[in-house]
């Protein structure tokens, strides 16, 4: 994902990734400081921005309805795998915005 992530922002674009991990994040404490967090659990206590209705389409045995989502987002720094790279990527944090919904 890092490397990915790099090649899009060297290439001067964007990228939006849904989440799958827990990952180690870097976080402002607020006095000059970093705490490290994980993401989902950071993410789950982000200050709403706004709610959205969504149709959600009948599922495995589940009826078709309507869903009520909240926006939230942040910055957020996410770091590098502790175990090493798995390609060629420049091995330090990554600065990225979080949206949630």
């Amino acid at each position: 994902m890092l490397e990915f992530m790099e090649a899009v922002e060297l290439g001067d674009d964007y990228y939006l990734i849904r989440s799958k991990s827990n990952r180690n994040i870097d976080i402002d404490d607020g006095h000059g400081g970093v705490v490290t967090a994980k993401l989902h659990d950071w993410a789950r206590n982000l200050p709403t921005l706004g709610t959205r209705t969504v149709d959600v389409q009948a599922n495995h045995g589940q009826k078709a309805r309507c869903a009520r989502v909240r926006i939230a987002a942040g910055k957020v720094s996410i770091k590098p795998p502790h175990f090493g790279p798995r390609g060629p990527f420049q091995q330090q944090s990554r600065d990225v915005g979080c949206a949630c919904a």
